[in-house]
């Protein structure tokens, strides 16, 4: 009994000491999540962290490539200006550099340089009749250009602007176009070392327009072109010239058909030809310089159209007639036979 009523407070003791180390063990396993979650928080950071360099980094080397890219094309640094004085153009230039060379020209024409002497330059030059545009080009030591275009129009200016010649292919042709914004006074043009011809303007002063054939193979071509003001332009240019096909067409001996003889020194690729209306054609693949063939004409009238296409797609017709009579017959005429034995031979250079 006095065990079991025994208030030893030693063993109340024990008890609150049982309570007290069961609180200490749930604090271990707390500082055991403390610790995963420290180390979870950690790697969190450490991810962060690496995310904002990785963005950093990009976003850095990004910027540099692009001010790379902009230090490569160095602004402008010249400024320029031009101003009418007393009917000529005066253009002055400076710049915080020293001036290499300054480079104009009227209408993007030819173009003149002047050298550059310090960091200033200025430059008169004659002002042309009509409306002109002047083109201005700087560029300093540093290799810095800078542009600059004005308009000018003046009815006092002088003619300073140089014929302009135009050459184009037109089939078989060659057309020479010159043009002159003032007046042109005469044109030559030879091939290869031939004589020159000479060609002037007739009611528009301000034009001339040739057309020449090319002759065979390769030549070159040589067009000089003179306004009245003494302006000259002088343009050579190569060219390789084709020919046409030549037709023969002959009457038979008893005049009932046509003996067709087509030739191209390179080759021919089709014969067309329509006779009384109705059509024939012939394409060959193997290009042959010769083709020839017969044709039966009608009784009564005829009349036969040919067209003969080359390889070099350079063509030539042959547009006739004649009357057909077997012998005997009452209404055989002689005349329109003949007549078509005057034309039946057709040839191009």
């Amino acid at each position: 009994m006095n065990q079991i009523l025994n208030s030893d407070p030693n063993i109340s003791n024990n008890i609150r000491s049982k309570n007290f180390n069961e609180i200490p063990q749930r604090n271990n396993r707390n500082k055991n999540t403390d610790k995963i979650i420290r180390i979870f928080a950690i790697c969190m950071i450490v991810f962060a962290a690496g995310l904002i360099s990785s963005g950093v980094y990009s976003y850095y080397f990004n910027n540099q490539d692009y001010e790379e890219t902009v230090i490569e094309k160095p602004e402008a640094t010249a400024e320029i200006s031009a101003e009418e004085i007393d009917g000529r153009v005066v253009i002055s230039v400076t710049d915080r550099k020293d001036i290499s060379q300054l480079v104009y020209s009227w209408n993007g024409q030819k173009e003149t340089k002047v050298q550059g002497e310090g960091k200033s330059l200025e430059k008169t030059i004659d002002l042309p009749a009509g409306k002109n545009n002047l083109l201005v080009s700087v560029t300093n030591i540093d290799g810095v250009e800078t542009t600059f275009e004005q308009v000018f129009e003046s009815e006092n200016g002088v003619d300073i602007i140089n014929p302009v010649i135009s050459l184009d292919v037109e089939g078989a042709k060659l057309v020479v176009n010159v043009t002159d914004e003032t007046a042109l006074e005469f044109i030559t043009y030879r091939w290869n070392d031939e004589e020159e011809t000479k060609v002037t303007p007739e009611s528009d002063k301000t034009e001339i327009k040739k057309e020449l054939e090319i002759k065979r193979g390769e030549n070159d071509i040589t067009v000089v072109a003179v306004d009245t003001n003494n302006n000259t332009t002088t343009i050579t240019k190569q060219f390789k010239g084709v020919t046409k096909p030549e037709i023969v067409i002959e009457l038979s001996s008893d005049l009932s058909s046509l003996d067709i003889t087509c030739t191209h020194d390179v080759g021919i690729k089709k014969v067309e030809y329509t006779l009384n209306d109705r059509k024939y054609e012939g394409s060959f693949d193997d290009s042959p310089t010769s083709v020839q063939f017969e044709q039966a004409l009608d009784v009564g009238y005829n009349r036969i159209i040919l067209t003969v296409t080359s390889v070099e797609n350079t063509t030539c017709t042959f547009d006739g007639q004649t009357d057909y009579y077997p012998e005997g017959d009452k209404t055989s005429s002689n005349s329109n036979t003949n007549e078509t034995e005057n034309q039946n031979t057709v040839s191009a250079d």
